[in-house]
């Protein structure tokens, strides 16, 4: 198609002529202007914009959802949360240069071998790694998940950073750990944190990065490991009831950061190995923290929020609120937790309705139940649930 007001060139022609742009991987320079730098990936989308969706953003937004996403881990999901990633660069950095996309493409739109590549590459092909772009490379997901994991160590007053190539070093023997081998793996992890946690001068800022660090391996660790026998697992769940009795007030550490590292991450860990150590956890926040901890998930919920792909991990901050507040018995905010929460997760509004019986509360009982009792999935389960506290 022609592009209405485009010209009929584009603004700088590629060294070799178009012939050129024919051939070559997405990070190749394709033309430079107003100071900025184009490269293949971009010429691919402006020509798929223009030739196919009349040059709009949105349309070729939705088409490439529609084709690409698939599921919360598949490649086809990943791959889309890259380009789209990139595609929205783009369209930041024309914005910010001023420049009109119709005419920094010009005729090339109505090049048929790269519109081919362009249908192939964007909504067909995955994108290999080395042809990634930065913008491809640092998703919302890979931004957020890479935050959870280390992302607060630097403001530990001694940082896991310390002690982890101790554990890198140890997982990283093999690249993969049979069924029997997972299991002298987590003995010699949990030998590590033995060693360096008994040194006389170990104190207890060393203890909390150590322990941290070893937590950290263990996620790791699960990539590489047959955990059938629960070995790590249950290595994991000693290593954080060590981690929650370590008397961290007493290192400096600050409130918020330590509640925030280990809140982003149990929302980001992904094989359910805190999920039976969180209540320890929250019950030893104190009464005067409660408010904090309550900040500090609501503040990773709303980050997620912002991103459709990652409803899974804000529906699993709003899981971890819920079990925050069931140990508190911070009844005033039952009925809004459980009406935000709906009938998704049975288990947890039990928990609540539960826990207002116990105290004595048996209309808010009642009342969390209705609360939750919406159109959705698993209602009908929740219902089931209802038993003595309906």
């Amino acid at each position: 198609m022609v592009v209405s007001g485009a010209h009929t060139e584009p603004v700088s022609k590629p060294l070799g002529g178009v012939d050129v742009l024919h051939t070559g991987g997405g990070l190749e320079h394709w033309t430079q202007e107003s100071g900025g730098e184009f490269t293949r990936w971009d010429l691919w989308y402006l020509v798929l914009l223009f030739d196919d969706y009349g040059g709009s953003w949105e349309a070729l937004a939705d088409t490439m959802e529609k084709t690409l996403a698939e599921g919360m881990h598949s490649f086809k999901q990943l791959d889309f949360e890259a380009k789209r990633g990139h595609m929205e660069n783009l369209r930041h950095r024309l914005n910010e240069a001023g420049l009109d996309p119709a005419r920094l493409v010009g005729d090339l739109v109505r090049d048929k071998r790269i519109l081919r590549k362009a249908r192939t590459k964007i909504l067909k092909d995955y994108v290999r790694d080395s042809d990634k772009t930065v913008e491809m490379r640092t998703t919302p997901r890979y931004v957020l998940e890479e935050r959870a994991w280390r992302g607060e160590w630097g403001r530990f007053p001694v940082s896991p950073a310390v002690f982890e190539p101790v554990f890198q070093d140890e997982v990283g023997r093999r690249s993969f750990y049979s069924e029997d081998a997972s299991s002298g793996l987590a003995r010699r992890i949990g030998a590590i944190l033995e060693k360096v946690g008994r040194k006389p001068a170990s104190s207890p800022e060393a203890r909390l990065a150590l322990y941290r660090a070893g937590l950290a391996a263990l996620v790791d660790a699960m990539e590489v490991v047959d955990d059938s026998c629960g070995t790590v697992g249950e290595m994991f769940e000693e290593i954080f009831e060590q981690y929650v009795a370590i008397p961290w007030p007493s290192t400096g550490i600050a409130p918020g950061v330590y509640y925030r590292d280990f809140l982003d991450f149990a929302v980001w860990e992904d094989y359910g190995l805190t999920d039976h150590g969180m209540g320890r956890f929250f019950a030893a926040v104190p009464p005067e923290h409660v408010p904090l901890v309550d900040t500090v998930l609501l503040d990773i919920r709303a980050d997620l929020l912002r991103y459709k792909e990652l409803d899974y991990q804000a529906d699993q901050a709003l899981r971890l609120l819920v079990e925050f507040h069931t140990v508190k018995r911070t009844f005033d905010r039952f009925v809004d937790l459980a009406r935000e929460m709906g009938p998704r997760h049975p288990p947890r509004i039990n928990a609540m309705a539960k826990a207002a019986w116990d105290a004595g509360e048996p209309d808010l009982a009642r009342v969390v139940f209705a609360a939750a009792d919406l159109p959705g999935p698993r209602q009908d389960c929740l219902r089931k649930r209802h038993g003595p506290h309906a």
